[in-house]
Formats: structure tokens, C-alpha cells, sequence
């Protein structure tokens, strides 16, 4: 059952979601649906470490040894670098740790948790 709801979008938003729910052949419910599904999973995983079956961390290149030191016994899945970023994805046993172990290094952690 589909409740129904009213939202003010900015209009730059508005013509984006537009444009993508046509791309997709789909309805602008159906793309708001995805996205707050997507950010609710991020966010429980946010919340929650535990629940971060996947984190995908982000460095420039400079921090990239001192990451990987940092992820050391962690099972890392894959980094991918274009010479100035690199993107690790990390398979997680224990978010919380991986957390409290990049707090201390410049870069971005988002973590992921499977849908529910």
C-alpha cells in the first residue's frame, strides 16, 4: 500500500528528477522511491557501523598508504586509483572498528548495509 505525500523541491532538483525518471521510463515516484530507500539504507548504516556489510572509503592518493595501513587485516575488496584519488571498497566484519580506525586519516567513509 502506497501512501501519498506532497514535497516543495528547489526547482533545479525538480527538472533533474524529471529528467532522470524519464531516462529511466520511469514515474518521479518511482525514482523518489529509490533514492530515499538508498539513503535510508546509508543512513541506518551510518547510525549503526555493525550493520555496514560494505564500506567504500575515499583519499586523494597522497593518504592512500597511510589508509591501507590503517585497513591492514581488513578484507579489502578493491582499490581503484586515477593517480590523484583513490577508492578502497572494504568488505566489513566490524564497522565500528574500521570506523574508529579511519577517523584519524583524511577521508570520506560511507558505508553500506544491504536492504532489509
Amino acid at each position: 500500500m502506497s501512501v501519498r505525500f506532497g514535497v516543495a523541491l528547489p526547482r533545479e532538483i525538480a527538472d533533474e528528477l524529471e529528467k532522470m525518471a524519464k531516462s529511466m521510463n520511469v514515474t518521479r515516484s518511482k525514482v523518489v522511491e529509490l533514492a530515499i530507500r538508498s539513503f535510508l539504507n546509508y543512513l541506518k548504516a551510518l547510525n549503526d557501523p555493525e550493520r555496514a556489510k560494505f564500506i567504500i572509503v575515499l583519499t586523494k592518493h597522497e593518504n592512500l598508504a597511510t589508509v591501507v595501513r590503517e585497513l591492514n587485516g581488513s578484507n579489502m575488496l578493491t582499490i581503484i586509483s586515477d593517480g590523484n584519488k583513490a577508492l578502497i571498497v572494504v568488505k566489513s566484519e566490524d564497522g565500528k572498528e574500521i570506523f574508529r580506525r579511519l577517523s584519524k586519516v583524511k577521508c570520506s567513509i560511507y558505508p553500506i548495509a544491504l536492504p532489509e
